[in-house]
């Protein structure tokens, strides 16, 4: 082959050998993504029962709020519940942290964008559009897809469902044994300095926490377009915190209750705390374990704390009468979880 012929072999080679290679890119660049919808929850085939699929959010007791209300309307309506617990700068742990899981579906992670590409699944999501409970578009949950609700509040459907409903969801989880010793410490602490049961005092939970950034560490570094942010309403919310000061509460306390009585406190600040113990004494029960003095600053949402006050929830639930903050979902879910001997009643400026 002579010279001028090889050159031109070589060229229609190196032609053909790049066009390959340009089909080639061509074909990976078009091929479709892999599709991150792989959530076993997830199908375009409507088999099975329909669920209904709540994502909670914020703090403890907004969780609880949501999970529980969704539980009563999923039974009434025939829906198998799921439930997505994910750790945020709201709570960071998980649902197998603080309750047994064995017979509850849940998973860690948000499938919502999954759920909204999928045509056998109706979003509703009460983050991105948060308005006001009496305003908020009810779930219907007469159709026949799934339904998947993202909330921090409580999950109302078409069909109603009664309070005791709610009581029996938030009875029927069992809490983790890393909760349980918790509590049994501070009841234990309770005999030792009192003599007393938790069933003897009179329960009180101070929500007074007007400071966004002390109450939830890192808010403010989440973007503001991201739906868990909700700066503004919940400093809102925060801002109305202080008709609950402690100060109210020891005028309700000496007001309308006798002064021989056993309080057993819980507060969201170490104020308020010293200032029950102040005011009241040897009347004023403060539970002071190691994880109380961990639980100050930047650690109040992290794992421990959480479990913490899960725990303090519980014994709340146990005592003989309940004074409770107002537009605390804590206290909400205390008075629903109680069974109480008299009727719970604000300690707030009325």
């Amino acid at each position: 082959m002579t010279g001028r012929r090889r050159g031109r072999f070589l060229s229609i080679m190196y032609i053909a050998a790049l066009c390959l290679l340009v089909n080639r890119l061509s074909f990976f660049q078009s091929s479709p993504k892999k599709s991150h919808c792989n959530v076993g929850s997830v199908s375009n085939r409507q088999d099975g029962p329909r669920k209904l699929v709540v994502e909670v959010s914020h703090g403890l007791g907004n969780r609880l709020r949501a999970y529980s209300t969704a539980a009563a309307l999923s039974k009434r309506t025939g829906r198998s519940l799921e439930l997505v617990w994910p750790s945020d700068v709201h709570l960071q742990a998980r649902f197998s942290d603080l309750f047994d899981d064995t017979d509850i579906v849940w998973h860690p992670d948000s499938f919502l964008e999954c759920a909204q590409e999928s045509s056998t699944f109706i979003v509703y999501d009460y983050l991105k559009n948060p308005v006001d409970w009496r305003d908020r578009k009810p779930v219907d949950d007469h159709v026949g897809k799934h339904l998947y609700v993202r909330t921090a509040y409580r999950v109302k459907g078409v069909t109603d469902y009664e309070l005791v409903e709610i009581t029996r969801a938030l009875w029927h989880l069992k809490p983790a044994l890393s909760v349980l010793a918790l509590k049994k410490s501070m009841e234990d602490q309770l005999a030792r300095e009192t003599g007393m049961k938790v069933s003897d005092a009179v329960g009180v939970h101070v929500r007074m926490q007007g400071d966004l950034e002390k109450d939830i560490p890192g808010i403010y570094q989440l973007s503001r377009t991201d739906p868990r942010y909700a700066g503004p309403r919940m400093q809102k919310v925060a801002e109305s915190r202080s008709k609950c000061h402690v100060k109210h509460f020891i005028k309700t306390l000496r007001e309308r209750l006798s002064v021989d009585q056993l309080y057993f406190i819980a507060a969201d600040c170490l104020e308020a705390r010293t200032a029950m113990q102040n005011e009241f004494g040897q009347h004023a029960f403060t539970p002071r374990l190691p994880e109380h003095t961990q639980c100050e600053g930047s650690a109040v949402r992290t794992l421990r704390c959480v479990q913490l006050a899960l725990a303090e929830m519980l014994l709340l639930a146990e005592t003989r009468t309940f004074i409770y903050s107002d537009e605390s979902s804590f206290s909400e879910i205390v008075v629903k979880f109680g069974r109480f001997k008299s009727p719970p009643l604000s300690g707030c400026m009325s």
